[in-house]
């Protein structure tokens, strides 16, 4: 819920800077969607490594929480690269394709949440 409050602002910063910018629309559309379907799929990833690891530590709540952001820092890395080694038609799948690849890690983490921490109370349910 929290990625939505700020998402359509960053959407909008991106889009004003675009057109300022002269970029041409064809990119910069579906440029909107990757950044939808990536932050999306990042903040769950590391909304569900917090959940999932929470119960392993043994210092107070939340003290895991620098190590869970820093895990989703490096997996969103390679998307800071990718634009400036590829042309922008193929960076745009690529960046999509490594986006459905984090969200379906965390769905997978999602299903599997019931057994890597069976006492955790916070975690949601899949089934």
């Amino acid at each position: 819920m929290l990625a939505f409050i700020f998402l359509p602002l960053a959407i909008t910063a991106f889009l004003v800077t675009g057109t300022i910018r002269g970029t041409d629309m064809t990119i910069l559309l579906p440029a909107t969607g990757v950044i939808i379907v990536l932050t999306l799929s990042v903040v769950t990833l590391v909304s569900m490594s917090m959940m999932s690891f929470s119960s392993l530590q043994k210092e107070r709540v939340g003290a895991n929480q620098p190590v869970r952001v820093g895990i989703g820092g490096l997996v969103v890395l390679p998307d800071y690269i990718v634009p400036f080694s590829w042309p922008a038609q193929n960076a745009l799948m690529l960046e999509l394709s490594i986006a459905v690849i984090i969200g379906a890690i965390s769905v997978g983490m999602l299903f599997l949440s019931s057994r890597l921490t069976s006492k955790e109370k916070l975690l949601p349910s899949a089934f």
